[in-house]
């Protein structure tokens, strides 16, 4: 389960590796990101939108996948 960080009552079920389930409706998360903050795109980075277990998706992919320097 994923929450919404400007509405934590908002949350969606991951249901495959690039779905998921929002009100009974398969979507990505990317496009469900740029509608709920109200844009006119289609797709935006979701990561900084979305948390697991009280931490932000883009702070996970940062601990996973480290910037070599």
């Amino acid at each position: 389960i994923l929450k919404w960080k400007d509405d934590p009552t908002i949350t969606v079920s991951v249901s495959s590796e690039r779905k998921v389930l929002y009100k009974g409706e398969e979507v990505s998360l990317s496009a469900l990101s740029a509608q709920l903050k109200g844009y006119n795109t289609k797709h935006i980075q979701p990561t900084p939108h979305w948390m697991f277990e009280d931490r932000l998706l883009s702070e996970i992919y940062d601990e996973t996948y480290p910037v070599e320097e």
